[in-house]
């Protein structure tokens, strides 16, 4: 039996807890505890050491966190699965689920995952594939008792071809219509709308939504459409987006950027590129923060903010963040290889989370 959170501490510890690593991060410092999700994947019996690379993508408040493994390194999507990484009442890994394709398709990917308390059950949003990957379909799945209950088509369109990035816990679901590159967001009634770009007929991409209803993801800033930056869209007050969206900051060095994640603190993952493309070039996983006194928001690059002897090189991508500051995504391994990680806010670099010292009285 999976139990909800209370918001109120969490939120608590998430304002004591995040600077701390955020500004530790800043100087350079390993400020983020990294554990390696790729080994109960493989252990899984729905699995197994066939599939060689990972990527987490999304974590619920209850812990369970969604994405997908792959057969080759990279993670291609011709030969993806998605994973339900589920948790015992205990906080233990109690199995991993492979999300088998829909009839015609060949793959699956998960991108966002939420606890709902009311049906005790957790909605996954991701979408099937065939065998081309640029035609995914998005669904939402429903687990129940630990088992793939059922599945909603979430088309769009008359084509279909869309893809479901992520839910709140009101059921507003997020994603992008891939025929023209347009940002949606579907609402519980079955309703649906449109995010507004930045440049006109130019694409964007809905990638995370919080419980507030602040959506991010990315939008093309230039009539050219080479430059890709992160992006934010506040909802008015009927839970429309009728505005154009706030663009995020680049860190030093960096020529595109895609947000990826948000709380309900207003933290945002992502990652930037140093390509103006953001789909080419080495990627670096990185937070944007809100300010304190000013409004916008303030970028910190946390690709190198981890313990080398961890067996990391780099954390590439961050794609999700819970009230707790914990994150979830992939990094390279010194072998080379892609796996899917959780990080951990670690301040004080005592491979504690600062979340659980915070909460018994132990930070100093």
């Amino acid at each position: 039996m999976r139990h909800g959170i209370n918001r109120l501490s969490s939120f608590a510890v998430l304002f004591a807890a995040v600077p701390l690593a955020i500004a530790a991060a800043a100087q350079g410092q390993a400020t983020f505890i990294i554990k390696d999700l790729h080994p109960d994947i493989t252990a899984a019996t729905s699995f197994g050491s066939t599939y060689i690379a990972s990527i987490a993508t999304a974590i619920a408040s209850t812990g369970e966190i969604v994405g997908q493994a792959s057969k080759s390194n990279g993670v291609s999507v011709a030969s993806s699965r998605a994973f339900v990484r589920l948790l015992d009442s205990a906080g233990n890994v109690l199995d991993v689920i492979n999300i088998s394709p829909k009839d015609g398709t060949v793959a699956t990917r998960a991108s966002d995952v939420v606890f709902d308390s009311i049906g005790n059950r957790l909605i996954v949003t991701g979408a099937s594939f065939n065998v081309n990957p640029d035609a995914p379909q998005a669904f939402r799945w429903v687990i129940t008792n630990d088992v793939v209950q059922g599945r909603q088509d979430l088309q769009v369109g008359a084509n279909g071809q869309s893809s479901a990035r992520a839910v709140n816990d009101a059921g507003l679901t997020v994603g992008t219509h891939l025929n023209g590159g347009r940002a949606f967001y579907w609402k519980n009634s079955g309703s649906f709308g449109s995010l507004p770009e930045l440049v006109i007929n130019q694409p964007a991409k809905a990638s995370a939504v919080n419980t507030n209803g602040l959506v991010v993801g990315r939008v093309v800033a230039n009539i050219n459409g080479n430059r890709t930056v992160a992006a934010l869209w506040t909802p008015d007050g009927f839970g429309d987006y009728p505005s154009a969206p706030t663009l995020l900051p680049l860190p030093v060095g960096a020529e595109s950027a895609l947000a990826t994640g948000i709380n309900d603190a207003g933290v945002i993952t992502g990652y930037t590129s140093t390509s103006l493309n953001i789909s080419a070039g080495a990627h670096n996983a990185v937070i944007w923060r809100p300010n304190v006194f000013i409004p916008g928001y303030h970028v910190v690059d946390i690709s190198g903010a981890i313990d080398p002897a961890a067996g990391f090189t780099l954390v590439n991508e961050v794609r999700s963040i819970d009230e707790k500051g914990q994150m979830v995504g992939f990094a390279t391994t010194t072998a080379g290889q892609t796996h899917a990680v959780l990080l951990q806010p670690d301040a004080d670099s005592d491979l504690v989370p600062d979340f659980l010292e915070i909460k018994s009285g132990n930070r100093q």
